[in-house]
């Protein structure tokens, strides 16, 4: 809750996540956020996208139940939400958005051009199967 930063941060739950924060509420660096619950994210957050200004995904968003983004906030973001995705506010979106439910924007927003939104109608039925892949 309130204002700080998160840099290069990691956060795994098994239940719903929420974050309060404010207008000095920061996210620096790539940081993920999953959890088998909801993602909720209240107030005004500024994301910037990686260490030393380079292009890219600044935050992952990865829930098994719906993303909801509240307020005024400025992301660099991958969204994948086995819901839907709700976004309330003022917000300036870049980068992904994919939602098994209704993706919606409420209120004043900005999406990027480079923006990508996943129609939820062009999904294959079924669960998706998951490979780890290593490389070296």
């Amino acid at each position: 809750n309130g204002k700080g930063t998160m840099t290069n941060v990691n956060v795994y739950s098994q239940k719903g996540l929420t974050l309060n924060g404010s207008k000095d509420a920061v996210y620096d660096g790539t940081t993920t956020f999953a959890t088998a619950g909801d993602i909720t994210i209240n107030g005004s957050y500024k994301a910037t996208p990686l260490d030393g200004g380079q292009v890219g995904v600044g935050i992952a968003l990865i829930a098994e139940g719906d993303i909801t983004v509240n307020g005024s906030s400025e992301m660099f973001l991958a969204a994948v939400a086995g819901g839907k995705f709700t976004q309330n506010g003022s917000s300036t979106i870049r980068g992904r958005i994919a939602a098994k439910g209704d993706i919606k924007f409420n209120g004043s927003f900005d999406i990027d051009s480079g923006v990508g939104i996943i129609n939820p109608e062009f999904s294959e039925p079924g669960d998706a199967d998951l490979a780890l892949v290593s490389r070296r």
